[in-house]
């Protein structure tokens, strides 16, 4: 057989890859469908007559938004295969993503833009977390997701903060400075006539020089302390907050030393806190950053495995496919099938087999 498969390759191989794509391309279409978005697993049938009624409107939404979803998922394809190198084993077409590939481009293919926000917000810190290799830039480029990623959440906060404490003008200052806003907070102080600390907050010094200036003031309450804590890269005192805000105040303030990389030092110390140790099972996105961290920076430790079953089936895929040696085989053979059967749903049959190419070598 060996034999057969070196000296005859042209005829031997076309025939394995006819009969296998045959195979997986009848267990695709067999295969129910579990999608994402609004489900729309056939067809939309046309109706006779020609009056634009609420029915025939929202059927054609339907299929423009699965005509968008088509174009997404194939121009996703067409990128992987750009990406891929395709090989014989046991006489057996398998893909492999090339190595240093990249996850920013993306983000830019049509139709990204409809993909639901959390979803959006997830592909955005892939591309943070694996296409940057600088330091100090991808200290700024988390920051910079951060703030996005609680920036929905920033307006009921304040609205709550106000009733809360309507006579501390203190308590709206250290809000938004939870959710990144320093020309709000800035503006808030400086209308509360505390110069000082709007100084500090427009342009921080370091975190050292805010703790000697901090232990000269008096107390104006809970939420003056906890402000200017947060200046001073002390988070002790904080609680109660989303793990986006805090993990935010610390890659802004913590303290850090000359040569360090910063997100080694930062974000590893926010997990080092005992309510970040259990958040990679409520928060899907909270574990990628942990995985990558661990991953990172502590290369002599054992990796965890991470976890995807919870995660959008073409993101969880092209995870994956991305690091095939790092996942469970179960959660490959997961994330494959249900990224094919996505795949085939809005009729893209061959690149559900491209798709399913990625699966185990054995």
């Amino acid at each position: 057989m060996q034999q057969l498969c070196s000296k005859k390759r042209s005829h031997s191989e076309e025939t394995a890859v006819e009969e296998t794509s045959i195979k997986r391309k009848r267990k695709i279409v067999d295969s129910p469908t579990s999608l994402g978005y609004d489900s729309d697993t056939s067809s939309s049938p046309k109706l006779r007559s020609e009056s634009c009624s609420p029915i025939q409107h929202s059927m054609t939404e339907t299929q423009r938004k699965r005509a968008k979803r088509r174009e997404l998922y194939a121009s996703t394809m067409q990128l992987v295969k750009s990406e891929a190198t395709i090989e014989l084993v046991n006489c057996a077409p398998h893909a492999t993503l090339k190595k240093h590939t990249r996850w920013t481009p993306y983000l830019t293919l049509p139709g990204f833009e409809q993909l639901p926000v959390y979803e959006q917000h997830a592909w955005r810190l892939c591309a943070v977390l694996f296409d940057e290799s600088d330091p100090k830039k991808q200290a700024l480029k988390l920051k910079q997701w951060l703030i996005q990623a609680v920036s929905s959440e920033v307006e009921a906060a304040i609205l709550s903060i106000k009733k809360i404490e309507p006579d501390d003008p203190y308590a709206e200052i250290f809000t938004q400075l939870t959710f990144g806003r320093i020309a709000d907070a800035a503006s808030l102080a400086t209308k509360a006539k505390d110069i000082q600390l709007a100084l500090f907050i427009a342009s921080p010094p370091s975190p050292k020089l805010a703790d000697k200036y901090r232990r000269t003031i008096t107390d104006k309450g809970t939420y003056y302390q906890k402000t200017w804590s947060v200046l001073s890269g002390k988070f002790d005192m904080l609680q109660n907050l989303d793990w986006k805000q805090l993990l935010l105040l610390y890659v802004m303030y913590g303290p850090t030393q000359p040569g360090n990389d910063p997100l080694d030092t930062l974000v590893g110390r926010y997990m080092a806190r005992e309510e970040a140790r259990h958040l990679g099972d409520a928060s899907p996105w909270y574990s990628v950053i942990e995985w990558w961290w661990k991953r990172k920076y502590q290369s002599n430790q054992k990796t965890p495995t991470a976890n995807i079953a919870a995660w959008p089936a073409r993101l969880a895929w092209r995870f994956a496919v991305s690091f095939p040696s790092e996942i469970s085989q179960a959660a490959m053979n997961d994330a494959v099938a249900r990224w094919s059967r996505e795949l085939q749903v809005v009729d893209l049959a061959d690149w559900a087999l491209m798709a399913a190419l990625f699966s185990s070598r054995y």
